[in-house]
């Protein structure tokens, strides 16, 4: 009986090129424990993102991190003490803080050790597929919208909506009675959006979104905004506002925001080599993650730039309105206009990991989405699926644009 993982094996890491494929041993159940054998597992953006961000590279004095922050399986074995779980039970272990980011043990491996209160019994309504994605963006989408808190029948704005989240945070505005307008970047999504329940939706290809948004408002603008893209494009775009972006070009708007971007990718990549360098790698290793560096850097950049007017979030909401970044589609970096601080207009980024600390928020979004998900308030979507063994062919679809539905690691 194998026990595969997908560990990281090098730090700092640039994609599936730092992870392996190993053989574990087994764990055993201790008293208050289960172990589940994991069968599905979803491939998730911040998977990539704690990757290439070194999250886990503390913890690999104990052994290789496993890569994975949710997933599905059945009860494989039960520890003395435990009574709500029995052998073979549908099951969802909560991995991401206090196992993934805390010791390592995330979800693409075959088997793993959880502690009774941190799994969740599955209903036998829900699919394989619809469990392996309880947690990240559920759950996201969930407290998002839980701190926006946007009133009855008022509009809420988002960015990226034909994403996974994008689509659960329309179910569940649909479910709370809030409207919202949604932007996307392809005419094919319009109707598609609007069938799963979306109010109105924008392509910020061809439509003026600030516009748009005041038309459907009667001028009023939205009560709140969500955005996924922040970064290096959203802090040109703020500058621009001031300078009347609608009369610049697309050249010159573009040739300012690589400009920008030029000069962090130069110190990125110095300091990249210095430090696989200073790891033993060789010169020409050291080379190959700048390439992939830049590569990825510039697919992002040139992805953001078709959303040139995300920058009119801030722009469309109420005057005191608010708007969450929950997003670094563009990078990290934020600048807000002066016209929008003016205007009182709030920038928060939000963190899942901050809300859930307060009050009873975990075990409320624990219930609450479970029970979603059961009655199909939220209709998870589902991609194409890949073995374990093949993660790295399933890392380079989930990063495909317009690929659909969630990509799964399945055993």
């Amino acid at each position: 009986m194998r026990n595969r993982a997908v560990v990281q094996t090098r730090f700092p890491g640039k994609g599936e090129c730092s992870l392996e494929l190993v053989d574990r041993p087994v764990p055993k159940a201790s008293p208050g424990t289960v172990v589940i054998r994991l069968t599905t597992r979803s491939v998730n953006p911040n998977d990539l993102t704690n990757i290439r961000d070194n999250k886990l590279q503390s913890l690999q004095d104990d052994h290789h991190p496993v890569i994975g922050s949710e997933g599905y399986g059945r009860i494989f074995e039960v520890g003395e003490g435990v009574t709500k779980f029995k052998v073979d039970q549908r099951v969802v272990p909560i991995l991401y803080w206090k196992y993934y980011l805390g010791k390592g043990e995330g979800a693409w491996q075959d088997y793993v050790e959880v502690a009774e209160e941190d799994v969740v019994a599955v209903p036998s309504t829900l699919s394989d597929e619809s469990a392996a994605q309880y947690l990240i963006n559920p759950w996201t989408a969930y407290g998002l919208l839980s701190d926006v808190d946007v009133p009855q029948g008022m509009y809420l704005l988002q960015t990226a909506a034909s994403s996974t989240i994008g689509r659960q945070i329309i179910q569940i505005c649909k479910h709370w009675n809030i409207k919202t307008i949604n932007v996307v970047r392809r005419d094919e999504y319009v109707q598609e959006l609007k069938s799963i329940g979306a109010d109105e939706v924008i392509n910020s290809s061809t439509e003026d979104v600030v516009k748009r948004v005041k038309q459907i408002t009667n001028g009023a603008g939205a009560y709140a905004a969500v955005d996924a893209v922040g970064g290096i494009l959203t802090k040109v775009l703020f500058h621009l506002c001031n300078l009347n972006v609608h009369n610049s070009s697309t050249f010159a708007v573009s040739k300012s925001i690589i400009g920008l971007r030029a000069q962090s990718l130069v110190s990125d990549s110095i300091h990249l080599l210095v430090s696989q360098l200073a790891n033993g790698c060789s010169i020409f290793e050291g080379l190959g993650y700048i390439i992939v560096l830049l590569v990825l850097d510039l697919s992002r950049l040139f992805m953001s730039m078709v959303f040139i007017r995300m920058q009119d979030v801030a722009a469309s909401v109420q005057d005191g309105g608010r708007v969450f970044v929950y997003g670094t589609l563009g990078g990290w970096d934020v600048t807000v206009s002066k016209l929008d601080l003016i205007r009182n207009v709030e920038i928060k980024y939000y963190r899942l990991t901050r809300w859930l600390e307060r009050g009873n928020n975990k075990e409320k979004v624990m219930r609450d989405v479970m029970r979603y998900l059961e009655v199909g308030v939220l209709v998870p979507n589902s991609g194409k699926k890949f073995d374990l063994e093949d993660f790295r062919a399933a890392i380079c679809e989930s990063e495909r644009d317009a690929r659909g539905g969630k990509v799964l690691l399945v055993s």
